[in-house]
């Protein structure tokens, strides 16, 4: 094989802090290149990927290359199969890959459907009633050091017979009654536990779970306004979000949660999650509730209070509803969560209930930049920073190339906890390809820059 000798107008080696290297060989079909250094340091860590950037002729030749003797070789996903699977049954897989380097591997998958769920390498999903046809998953698999590989696979839900006759009929007495909304309604705080004749009985739109939704279907068809319980049409637009705010309250002793709620709102399923050592010290209110509505409050479980509501007779015009409950012992630093969906008169989900005060901590006593999660994403992912004293931040994307794709925070932050988001848009808001992407950091005024990689899988 030929040997050709160049001359190097600008050789930039990019990589982590490790070892000098002494040479390094390029290889191709027509020639193999090797590259004397001499007196040059090269900062890299042996296992990790470097790339080189070579200035020819007017053209930048850019290559990813090892260390001599320490390469990585990217983990093999085993092959998976397409799956067929009928609504409401379980469909369990188990991914498999194998690591030349021994690597500690991770498991992510990509479009997971509603209700499906990855933990390690176990993927579990049980189909609703309006998961029916092809769904295309893609797994993959990561050594933690740029190595990765993937197989995507189509997964086809067929739908279930008919709905049975006794749909909506929990207590068993042969017609739809207030009684089995109430029944129902309590099913989805967590009071009790439903016989499997009760869960498909409850499941009225069959998604494989019981909730404030199914509840209100039920009292409806009790009061005459629906004859008959039809097939939910499937919803493919992400649910809105629900605008809820923290009110500054006269009693110290009592958390007030403000919810905004949409038109056409008839229901919903909310639970807040408190400090572990606090607990209600009295009754929990939803305020501007109709007369008519139904409420169940669980707090079986230390922490956390489960509430569920039914009021298909609340006016169709937007209007807050507050959620109150007294707690002894709330400081200002309590950490806060209250999460929920909430219902249209029709049972369907109308929006999703995510709000969230972060317990306070200490400022962090040196600037940092972390990985960003997870990795690999799409569409997006979440980057972590922190500031142990206040400064201009600039937080910026890259391609693997160096070319910048967009900017993520430009501006003065307090010290603390930072994250940032990045959508796998560029400044113009086009998605760009999946890839290899860096991210870096710099703070004004301070010796500080620190730069990291993140993976995006379309």
């Amino acid at each position: 094989m030929a040997r050709k000798q160049i001359l190097l107008s600008c050789a930039l080696l990019v990589g982590l802090a490790g070892d000098a290297l002494a040479s390094l060989q390029l290889e191709d079909s027509d020639a193999v290149m090797e590259i004397i250094l001499k007196e040059v340091n090269i900062p890299t860590k042996p296992e990790a990927l470097t790339t080189l950037f070579l200035f020819k002729e007017g053209v930048i030749w850019t290559t990813e290359l090892n260390a001599p003797g320490d390469s990585n070789t990217a983990p093999v996903l085993q092959s998976l199969q397409n799956q067929n699977v009928s609504v409401g049954n379980p469909l369990n897989l188990q991914l498999q890959a194998t690591d030349r380097n021994g690597d500690n591997l991770t498991y992510s998958a990509t479009d997971l459907p509603s209700g499906a769920t990855l933990s390690g390498n176990s993927f579990t999903w049980t189909p609703a009633e309006t998961q029916t046809g092809t769904h295309q998953i893609t797994f993959i698999v990561s050594d933690g050091r740029g190595g990765t590989d993937s197989q995507t696979i189509q997964i086809e839900v067929k739908g279930s017979s008919d709905p049975p006759s006794s749909l909506g009929d929990l207590d068993g007495d042969e017609q739809v009654s207030s009684g089995d909304a109430i029944l129902a309604l309590r099913f989805a705080a967590g009071l009790g536990v439903p016989t499997e004749d009760q869960k498909t009985a409850a499941d009225i739109d069959r998604d494989g779970s019981i909730t404030s939704g199914d509840a209100i279907l039920i009292l409806r068809k009790a009061a005459g306004l629906i004859e008959s319980f039809s097939k939910p049409a499937a919803i493919d637009a992400p649910l809105a979000m629900v605008d809820v705010r923290l009110e500054e309250s006269a009693n110290p002793s009592a958390l007030t949660l403000t919810l905004e709620l949409a038109e056409g709102t008839a229901g919903g399923d909310l639970s807040l999650t408190l400090g572990a050592d606090l607990e209600p010290s009295g009754d929990i209110l939803l305020q501007e509730l109709s007369p008519k509505a139904l409420t169940v409050t669980n707090t079986s479980r230390q922490g956390e209070i489960r509430t569920s509501f039914i009021d298909p007779g609340r006016e169709e015009k937007p209007r807050p509803l507050s959620l109150i409950v007294p707690v002894k012992n709330l400081e200002p630093e309590t950490p806060i969560a209250l999460r929920g969906i909430l219902y249209t008169r029709q049972g369907r989900p109308a929006g999703e209930v995510r709000f969230e005060r972060a317990a306070a901590h200490p400022l962090p006593t040196l600037f940092a930049l972390h990985q960003n999660q997870p990795n690999p994403f799409n569409p997006s992912t979440i980057i972590s920073y922190q500031l142990p004293a206040p400064g201009d931040v600039l937080l910026n994307v890259y391609s693997i190339t160096g070319q910048h794709i967009k900017t993520l925070v430009d501006g003065p932050a307090a010290a603390g906890y930072r994250t940032a988001m990045w959508d796998g848009t560029d400044e113009q808001g086009r998605r760009v390809g999946s890839g290899v992407y860096l991210y870096r950091i710099s703070i004004a005024g301070e010796r500080f820059m620190e730069c990291k990689r993140m993976i995006l899988l379309r």
